[in-house]
């Protein structure tokens, strides 16, 4: 089990620039624990080139956990605008060395703001990036507070986490990963209610394992599927601050222990936590407030936001 924090500035407008950030965070993926497998299609960070295309992939890397359970294929490039960085990722059970992603397969999700309504808070500061690896667990928020989303009407969202996502595998009663499933929370930008501009709608992918019939993606929720509102229970923390757990169709309902949903209010942004999301072990969490979407845009103090296991 790791977790790594690391700061940093960043931009996106150059071949220099783009390399920079793609093997920065290559490398510190790695260093947190995941493995970078062996493919000819890996990028070349020396000789990739800068595209400023908007939502268009320029290269990718494939990784995997420490166990060898679950594999991923990160891509980099250009996201909403040209000048804005640009991250996908797809998990499946295998890779074959030339490209391909083998197993239960999910489908591709979007890591980072997809239009352009939106700008870098900054290229000169320095912004911290967060990830957990374990052997059942891929967490990632990347330069968090580092975006500044247009809400559509005039004025901007700060403080917006420029990339998110998290892997988990299922689990049974007492926490304990099983091999049904794994469930693929990522962020997608979308234009909301009123015509504001969504920070991040939280899709959440859940994708049976296996072979045969039945097997792969079983269920796309895209909506919030960390939405309080959505949400039929809840546990509290200590006894005061709301908790609220996730699960995935599989088809059957299972839980998902890596992620939960609390409210800014109460457990603020950066905030780290203990919390018995599943059986009666509690774990460490890490509260990503500002990135939070709003239960209700005709409610503004009812924010709420993901946090994700940090152990």
């Amino acid at each position: 089990m790791t977790t790594r924090t690391y700061l940093s500035a960043y931009s996106h407008v150059d071949d220099a620039s783009f390399r920079a950030w793609g093997l920065e965070l290559s490398t510190q993926l790695q260093a947190c624990g995941l493995v970078l497998v062996a493919d000819t299609t890996n990028a070349d960070w020396t000789s990739v080139l800068w595209s400023g295309t908007v939502d268009t992939a320029i290269c990718h890397e494939f990784f995997k956990l420490p166990d060898s359970s679950l594999f991923f294929k990160l891509e980099y490039g250009t996201a909403g605008g040209a000048n804005i960085p640009g991250l996908w990722l797809t998990v499946g059970e295998s890779s074959d060395g030339n490209g391909n992603l083998g197993g239960a397969v999910s489908s591709r999700g979007p890591l980072c703001a997809q239009n352009a309504r939106g700008a870098l808070v900054s290229t000169v500061t320095a912004f911290t990036s967060y990830i957990c690896v374990t052997n059942d667990y891929f967490g990632l928020v990347w330069k968090a507070n580092a975006y500044a989303m247009d809400n559509g009407n005039g004025g901007d969202i700060p403080g917006c986490h420029n990339g998110f996502a998290a892997v988990m595998k299922t689990v049974d009663g007492n926490g304990n990963a099983t091999g049904e499933g794994y469930g693929f929370v990522y962020s997608q930008a979308n234009l909301g209610y009123l015509g504001n501009y969504n920070p991040y709608i939280y899709p959440l992918q859940s994708v049976r394992r296996g072979t045969g019939a039945g097997t792969g993606v079983i269920s796309t929720s895209t909506a919030y599927c960390l939405n309080v509102g959505n949400l039929p229970s809840q546990v509290l923390r200590d006894g005061s601050e709301q908790v609220y757990g996730c699960a995935g169709a599989f088809p059957e309902t299972l839980p998902l222990m890596h992620i939960c949903a609390v409210f800014t209010a109460e457990v603020p942004n950066g905030t780290s936590f203990p919390c018995k999301t599943v059986g009666s072990t509690p774990h460490t969490f890490v509260a990503f407030g500002d990135a939070a979407v709003r239960q209700s845009f005709l409610a503004p103090a009812n924010v709420w936001a993901p946090a994700l296991f940090w152990e």
